[in-house]
């Protein structure tokens, strides 16, 4: 009878050593596994820091003001004199402009940002999404006017409780062309100023709307112009050499057709009163996709 309960304790005493060995080791192990592989699948919103647009960050602020308002960060440079005849020909400037957005995560899988998208819009948030290097930033908010921003940052912290401000001011530009060379320059960049400016006003209309008829009338007016400008930067940008170091013209036309189509859908938006928050979708891909090309 001995040898028998002497084999059952052994058993006994195997069993217990694996069952330790289990919950010490094998089951926090796996779950550290499915954690991870939760958290990768279905996005937690998360703040990343990195340069937008993938330009560095030559001076100031990256955590400045986060107790305040969320961290910022900006693309600076010294700002330039004022046009007049440079050394190699004309010079002509290329106004500055600051935006400021609402970032709400940053994932690097192309797939969980449709979760997201479908969660914003069901929230009447407007959505904006930029790929910068292996990353995919998502936007809610974008202005010209910090303000706006600020005004809107406690509505998004309700659903996105780490979501924060960023800035970035890209300077005014010194565009030196030669008069014979690169004619047209000029006038092609005293366009791109009245596009900056009528992205500004776009700006400033939209987030004074509050459902106004009469302010979606005249937002309705900034598009119908801006509309016009576009036709005539295409027109323009095919008879003009521009500086090879300005901008890349194919840059240009794609900046032009983005645009364009941004403005047809938000027409369609105000003409049947339907959705207006997308209209702010559409002007943050404007101002996007206006700084890729001036930002070079």
């Amino acid at each position: 009878m001995k040898r028998p309960r002497i084999g059952i304790r052994k058993k006994r005493k195997k069993t217990n050593i694996i069952m330790v060995l289990l919950f010490l080791f094998i089951l926090p192990v796996m779950a550290l596994i499915i954690g991870s592989k939760i958290t990768e699948w279905w996005v937690i919103p998360t703040i990343n820091t990195d340069d937008i647009l993938g330009l560095r960050d030559e001076t100031i602020f990256e955590e400045d003001g986060k107790a305040a308002g969320g961290a910022q960060e900006e693309i600076n440079g010294a700002e330039h004199t004022t046009g007049g005849k440079g050394t190699d020909g004309e010079t002509a400037n290329l106004n500055s402009i600051s935006i400021y957005m609402i970032q709400v995560a940053s994932v690097s899988d192309n797939k969980n940002t449709e979760s997201l998208i479908e969660e914003l819009s069901s929230c009447n948030l407007p959505h904006f999404v930029y790929k910068s290097g292996d990353t995919y930033k998502i936007y809610t908010f974008v202005s010209t006017n910090r303000g706006d921003i600020e005004d809107k940052i406690d509505r998004v912290r309700e659903i996105y409780k780490d979501a924060y401000i960023g800035q970035m001011h890209i300077p005014q530009k010194q565009v030196q062309y030669l008069c014979e060379e690169n004619k047209g320059t000029k006038e092609f960049i005293e366009d791109m100023n009245s596009l900056l400016e009528l992205l500004k006003q776009s700006s400033d209309n939209l987030y004074s709307l509050d459902g106004e008829e009469t302010k979606l009338n005249e937002y309705k007016g900034i598009l119908e112009k801006h509309q016009k400008l576009l036709g005539q930067m295409l027109e323009r940008v095919d008879r003009t050499n521009l500086p090879k170091d300005f901008t890349n013209v194919d840059d240009i036309k794609n900046m032009i057709e983005y645009q364009t189509k941004n403005i047809t859908e938000s027409l369609k938006i105000i003409e049947k009163k339907q959705e207006p928050y997308k209209l702010q979708g559409y002007l943050s891909d404007n101002l996007f996709s206006a700084i890729e090309v001036i930002k070079k």
